[in-house]
Formats: structure tokens, C-alpha cells, sequence
């Protein structure tokens, strides 16, 4: 067997025992927790990750993916706060439209572990339960912070690209420093200036720390900031870490377990999905309580049976954050529930449940204005019945715009101005202007793209609603 580092979790001391295989903390101990030496550390490093998915990357960190789902099911509980372990874990909205840069810094101030010749309690066998699999050895103490740089785009779609600049001139991960500046500075100049992003992207900040921190705005301020959090977090800080031992190293009794690491990327698709659903869930509760629309029986319907199927996923996912751990052989009925419950909800072409809610509230529960957006270059993909095409249009631009103003559904325009349409029977390109499409979806329900065979002028015009 070997030793486990976990993040530090309440109620831990040195020498207490814990149970890996359902993270139960027995309250009791092999070893005076007063009974230990001290290692100075002082060191500090900070590291940038460019996410590639919608996961974040826990194990960067040092999280295993079955802690991360206990303590969003808060069977959990870490010791750092809503600004903290905890927060980070919980509050993943920063997922949805965006491309995201994390920075973790770790400043170590000292190690705390048990005397190599320290003795154990007297009777600890007979105190400690055989189902308890570890123990404490050693806790890592200092300081931490994780800064969110969120990317967040207009169109959904604009998200790839920018995520692809960003790792052009940073890489996926590396060591943040004076150097990366320009590297940072050259991805921001290009996403501001490609043509290929069709709409704005606005740069926000998200920080969590286990202390304190100056407002941190870009990489510059961070770097500062970083001095700031040795100062806050001072000669010791808090436990950040803990080197678990296994107790059947000491007795035989007790349980030998080892790590399924196989597990990781099922239970990391999971915890994907399980952001899913809280996050729409959270939003779709607020909207329902502060909607003042009137809904007909049918839309009523359609509103019930997701947030329905919401709260069942919900229960589902929360069955397996009480039961999983890498440590045991995981009951699969639990896991495949979670999954097939998951899927089942979504109609076919959804790919989340977040979408799901945003195209039912923007079919149901649009306040639209007669006045448009900017102009997004393409047309949007959509299903035959979302769309009306109205061919030439006389009045151009303005004509079309009426034209959507007289639909109630009418939620963007497809608009071109002058394009080159290949006809599939000659094999030559017809020259067409002004042409309409009248969407009842936009950008933000639907993907953004340049239909084959079309070349030219052709723009998505939002109308504005809220």
C-alpha cells in the first residue's frame, strides 16, 4: 500500500484516522496529534492552465475527482470557505460561453509530521475502527489562491477559437512569470483583432483565495498580488494538504485499499454533467420565482418537465456523491443511473441542460424590443421549423428587420447584403441580393456559421431582448 495526499478536510489532526473507502473521520487516533516536528518549506509557485474542456483541471491540484464530487454534494467539507477549496468546487457558472485561463498559486510555509519516533496511544487498536483504512502523517501548511481569467464571449460559438489563441501563445499549462506577459499580451491583442471571432469578448476575474487579496484585474496585478498573499498568510497559514499513511502498515487488521485511478475520467464526465444541472437549476429557479409572464397550460407543461427532470438528475448525482470514493469498488448501478438519467432528459441536438432552459426561456419568456444588435457574420444553424426565408427583400435591411418586428417569435435576422449561392444543378455560383431570414432563435441558442456553398455578405443580426 502506499500513502495518499489528499486536500486537507475538516475535523482532520495528526495522527486521526480516516476511512478512504466512505471519507468517514472516526474521531479517533493512533498518535498524539501534539506529538510532531516541524520542516520549514518557503516556497511558493504558481502555475497557469488554459482549460481545454469544461472540466476543470482538478488533479492539477491535487483533487481527485471523488472528493470534488462529495463536497459539491456537501458530504464534504474543506476548511478554506466560500472563497475557498469550497467555492472554487461549487461555483462553476464562469463554465458556460467562455474560454478560461485559471492561475493557482501555492506558497508552502511548513511541513507538520508525526516524530519518526513518536508512540503510539496506548489501546489504539481497540479504540480505532477496523473499517478506518488511514491516517495522518503529515499536513502541508501555507497559503493558496486560484484566479479565473474568463474569457467570455457573446457567441457561444466564438468560444473554440479563442480558447486556440489563447494556446497558440500560452501553451496548455506552464509557470506564470515576468516572461509570460508577452506572450499573454500578444493572445488578448489577437483575439481583439480576428476576423474569425464574430463577436465581443470580455475579459472578467474571478479569484479565490484562502486569504484575503488585492483586486486582480490581469496577469501584471496578480504578480503583485502574489506578495501580498505571503504577507497575509504569514510564518504558518493553514493546512492545504495531508499525506494520509495506511493503517494496515501499522496493523493487518485494518483494511488494505488501493486507489482506482481507472475511475478518474467516468467520475470527471460526471462531475461535468453534475455542473450542468446544478447551474441551470440555480438559474431556472430564479427565473421562475421572478418571471411576471403569463404561461399558457402547454408552456407550463414544457417548464415543469425540466425542472422535473432537473431535480431527478439532481438526486441522482447527489446518490453518487454520497457513495463514491477511488478507494472501493463502486456500485455501477448508482453510476449508470446518474448517467442514463442524464441523458434521457435531453431532446436530441441539445447538448446540455443549460442550453435546454435558455431555448425554452427564449422561446416562452422573451420581453424583445424593435431594435437589433450588431451584426455577427453567418447564419445560424437551425431546425427547418425555426426559420422562415424570405428571399429578396426590396427595402434591404430595414424590410427585413419589419419583418421580424411583426413576428412575436422572431428572436434574429439572417441578412445579406450581396453573396455569390452555389446552384447544385449548373455547378455555378448565382449572384443574389438582399435575402432574409427571419430566425425564432439567435446567437445564443444557436450556432453561428457560413453554410457551404455561400460566399459574400451575410450577417446575424440579434434582436434585442431580455
Amino acid at each position: 500500500m502506499t500513502n495518499v495526499v489528499l486536500p486537507f478536510l475538516m475535523s482532520m489532526l495528526l495522527g486521526r484516522t480516516i476511512d478512504l473507502t466512505t471519507y468517514t473521520i472516526s474521531g479517533t487516533s493512533v498518535y498524539d496529534d501534539a506529538d510532531f516536528e516541524e520542516t520549514k518549506i518557503g516556497t511558493i509557485n504558481t502555475t497557469y492552465n488554459v482549460i481545454q474542456g469544461d472540466v476543470f483541471p482538478y488533479r492539477s491540484f491535487g483533487i481527485p475527482a471523488d472528493v470534488v464530487l462529495r463536497i459539491k454534494s456537501n458530504f464534504l467539507s474543506a476548511s478554506s470557505g466560500s472563497m475557498g477549496l469550497d467555492g472554487i468546487l461549487k461555483d462553476t457558472s464562469w463554465k458556460y460561453n467562455s474560454a478560461v485561463v485559471s492561475v493557482a498559486t501555492i506558497y508552502r510555509t511548513v511541513n507538520r509530521h508525526v516524530k519518526s519516533d513518536a508512540t503510539l496511544l496506548e489501546d489504539w487498536t481497540d479504540k480505532v475502527p477496523q473499517t478506518q483504512t488511514h491516517y495522518a502523517e503529515t499536513f502541508f501548511y501555507g497559503g493558496w489562491s486560484v484566479v479565473l481569467f474568463v474569457f467570455k464571449c457573446d457567441i457561444p460559438s466564438d468560444v473554440v477559437k479563442v480558447k486556440d489563441l489563447l494556446t497558440k501563445h500560452l501553451g496548455v499549462t506552464g509557470q506564470l512569470s515576468e516572461n509570460t506577459l508577452g506572450a499573454w499580451n500578444k493572445a488578448v491583442a489577437e483575439i481583439r483583432g480576428d476576423h474569425a471571432i464574430r463577436g465581443a469578448v470580455n475579459l472578467h476575474t474571478q479569484v479565490y483565495s484562502s486569504v484575503p487579496l488585492p483586486e486582480v484585474d490581469s496577469p501584471e496585478s496578480l504578480l503583485k498580488s502574489i506578495e501580498k498573499l505571503k504577507e497575509a498568510v504569514g510564518s504558518l497559514g493553514q493546512p492545504l494538504f495531508m499525506n494520509l499513511h495506511p493503517l494496515h502498515d501499522l496493523d493487518d487488521k485494518y483494511p488494505a485499499v488501493e486507489e482506482n485511478n481507472e475511475m478518474q475520467k467516468e467520475l470527471e464526465k460526471l462531475d461535468e454533467m453534475y455542473d450542468d444541472v446544478k447551474v441551470t437549476l440555480v438559474s431556472m429557479r430564479r427565473w421562475t420565482q421572478e418571471t411576471l409572464a403569463d404561461f399558457d397550460d402547454e408552456e407550463e407543461e414544457k417548464i415543469s418537465k425540466l425542472l422535473d427532470t432537473l431535480n431527478e438528475c439532481s438526486k441522482a448525482f447527489s446518490a453518487v456523491g454520497g457513495d463514491v470514493s477511488l478507494f472501493k469498488v463502486m456500485d455501477h448501478r448508482i453510476l449508470d443511473k446518474a448517467f442514463q438519467t442524464y441523458v434521457k432528459g435531453l431532446e436530441k441536438g441539445i447538448s446540455s441542460y443549460n442550453l435546454a432552459f435558455r431555448r425554452l426561456k427564449e422561446e416562452v419568456d422573451s420581453n424583445c424590443e424593435d431594435t437589433f444588435l450588431h451584426k455577427i457574420r453567418g447564419l445560424l444553424r437551425v431546425y427547418d421549423e425555426e426559420v422562415h426565408e424570405k428571399g429578396e427583400v426590396k427595402g434591404g435591411l430595414q424590410e427585413c428587420q419589419r419583418l421580424c418586428i411583426e413576428d412575436e417569435n422572431c428572436r434574429a435576422i439572417g441578412y445579406a447584403k450581396q453573396i455569390s449561392q452555389l446552384d447544385l444543378e449548373t455547378g455555378l455560383y448565382l449572384r443574389k441580393e438582399k435575402l432574409c431570414w427571419i430566425y425564432h432563435r439567435s446567437t445564443s441558442t444557436a450556432t453561428v456559421h457560413t453554410p457551404g456553398g455561400f460566399s459574400g455578405d451575410m450577417g446575424v443580426y440579434d434582436r434585442k431582448c431580455y
